[in-house]
């Protein structure tokens, strides 16, 4: 054979072999955030096995993901930023892996069929947050936050992996379980249900949950506080448990009383509560804003005490149980249709002409400050969250009631 056929047939071998691999995509395509989220597989159930030092903010541990591939993988993709990996294992087996900005790519010993289920288990251990850049706007984009009497997690619409590997992106959706270990002094509330507390010989308590409904990674938040747990009922049982503040919990569970009576009501219009629990979490710090965090809504204490617009606030990110918790995104550019109903049921729990307009100006001054953002070329992505959503949803109340817009809702916005 000659050197040129030689050379022929093997440059032939590689392009072959090149084709060959299976590599899962670095992102799903979204309009918005074209590598969020990855293809290649589909995530069933998500486990953080994780502890948390309350003296240098570090968390550690495990994250198992358990997946079906959809094609076959020599290797595939997470999203995830910062910290230190310590290993992965893929089915109990040593897997290597590379990072590259905000992917985590890992590479199986083997490659896995099309269509095989999969465990792969990422140790890790570092500051969340630690040498990464957030947006000083993106205040519920953080993800994991430390204030100064415990922890909240705001994760939307990327923030989930800056705290934990994770599909992130709606499309994705997966259950949870949830353990993770806090000193003694704490309560940890997450979404779904509160399955077990264990006590350790050291002064630290493993929390442990369960998140049987499917679950968009934006929406899992953990709480760490000192919180008192108040417990009701909702329609058929429904349970509805609410983390307060212990210095504000009597006033706070007042505020909250009319959870179980807007569930009811938005039951009748929308159809059953989609999930398993309700509720809320009050964080011990003044927030800029209240998060739809599925079965589980986060709040600020500033907000949840404000005396003007708790209510609406409250009703507001319950409609978001069922639109945008339950129906969700297919991409984030949907994002500006999901608060148009959220909004209505906000503005609608105080019923009649004036208190209408009470909600209607005070969304009107937000809406401006919003609009004038969303012009500022410092922003980017700014079209997902600053739209004209929420005053087009309060436009909608008031209309009922023949009272005259003030500002006119552009579909452009």
């Amino acid at each position: 054979m000659s050197k040129i056929a030689l050379f022929i047939t093997l440059w032939v071998a590689l392009l072959t072999g090149i084709q060959a691999q299976e590599i899962g995509s670095d992102g799903l395509g979204d309009a918005y955030f074209p590598q969020l989220g990855n293809g290649g597989y589909d995530v069933q159930h998500y486990t953080l096995d994780l502890s948390w030092d309350d003296q240098t903010n570090t968390i550690s541990g495990d994250v198992t993901i358990l997946a079906r591939s959809l094609i076959a993988l020599d290797r595939f993709n997470l999203d995830f930023v910062g910290f230190e990996i310590e290993g992965i294992t893929l089915d109990g087996v040593e897997a290597g892996y590379q990072r590259q900005n905000q992917e985590l790519i890992v590479i199986p010993a083997a490659s896995i069929p099309a269509d095989e289920v999969f465990e792969v288990t990422i140790s890790y251990t570092g500051i969340p947050g630690k040498n990464t850049k957030i947006a000083p706007y993106d205040r519920f984009a953080i993800g994991w936050v430390r204030h100064e009497n415990g922890v909240y997690v705001a994760s939307e619409p990327n923030g989930s992996s800056r705290w934990f590997p994770v599909n992130d992106h709606p499309l994705d959706k997966a259950t949870y379980t949830f353990r993770i270990m806090v000193p003694d002094r704490y309560v940890v509330a997450t979404n779904g249900l509160l399955q077990e507390i264990i006590d350790h010989p050291d002064p630290t308590t493993t929390h442990i949950w369960e998140a049987s409904d499917q679950m968009a990674s934006y929406l899992v938040t953990i709480n760490i506080g000192n919180f008192i747990l108040q417990q009701s009922e909702g329609p058929s049982g429904l349970p509805i448990r609410n983390y307060f503040p212990a210095d504000d919990a009597a006033e706070l569970t007042r505020i909250f009383a009319p959870q179980a009576e807007m569930i009811e009501f938005f039951t009748h219009l929308f159809g059953p509560y989609p999930f398993e629990a309700a509720g809320a979490v009050v964080a011990d710090d003044n927030l800029s804003f209240a998060l739809e965090t599925q079965t589980l809504v986060l709040y600020g204490r500033n907000v949840a005490l404000s005396r003007f617009s708790a209510e609406s606030v409250i009703a507001h990110e319950l409609a978001h149980q069922w639109f945008g918790n339950s129906v969700s995104l297919a991409q984030w550019k949907d994002m500006k249709a999901l608060p148009h109903m959220p909004n209505y049921c906000g503005v609608s729990t105080k019923m009649g002409e004036q208190p209408c307009k009470q909600n209607w100006m005070t969304i009107t001054r937000l809406s401006l400050i919003k609009l004038l953002l969303l012009w500022h070329p410092a922003i980017p992505h700014k079209r997902t969250y600053l739209t004209g959503g929420y005053i087009c949803g309060a436009h909608g109340h008031c209309m009922r009631f023949g009272w005259k817009s003030v500002m006119k809702c552009s579909s452009r916005l």
